[in-house]
């Protein structure tokens, strides 16, 4: 039976919704801005898998290729970034994240991804609201839809599975 805590080393990591992997794009630009993780199209390898490390308040640090994941707020959402150079303001920073074992409305099993924004708002990845791009579908960072039985279940777009990837 697997644990319901994610232990710290290398995963990949899929969108139950879409079976891409979720990562940075392998084309990106060079430089040292904050890098959109997105969930790739199908057939589309990452160029890497994400570090996961936990803290001692039980919550994780997610790394892609030396970027830390945290949230960009834009004019069109909000949506979770690689920040290899550290925080660039309050609305643009590499945050620590919670991670849930849940289960979606179809019955599978996988796990959210969340944290608070400065207002306290809980907010997590998902794939809903965010618009199609050449790179793939962007993490969008909103408030998660959930039903309201006990335990609550999560929508497809919502849960991901986090694969340990022996390195």
């Amino acid at each position: 039976m697997q644990s319901d805590a994610i232990q710290g080393g290398n995963y990949m990591i899929v969108n139950h919704q879409r079976e891409g992997f979720v990562f940075r794009h392998p084309m990106e630009d060079r430089s040292r801005a904050p890098k959109r993780v997105y969930a790739l199209y199908p057939g589309v390898q990452p160029s890497g898998n994400w570090k996961i490390d936990k803290t001692d308040k039980g919550l994780y640090v997610l790394t892609a290729n030396g970027g830390t994941a945290g949230y960009y707020k834009h004019e069109d959402g909000t949506f979770v970034f690689a920040f290899l150079d550290g925080p660039l303001g309050e609305d643009a920073r590499p945050v620590d994240w919670k991670i849930t074992k849940v289960d979606t409305t179809e019955g599978r099993t996988g796990y959210i991804v969340t944290t608070k924004l400065p207002d306290g708002q809980p907010v997590g990845w998902t794939l809903s609201g965010a618009a199609e791009s050449t790179f793939g579908l962007p993490i969008a960072v909103r408030p998660l839809v959930s039903t309201r039985t006990e335990p609550p279940q999560y929508l497809p777009s919502e849960v991901f599975e986090f694969t340990y990837a022996h390195q």
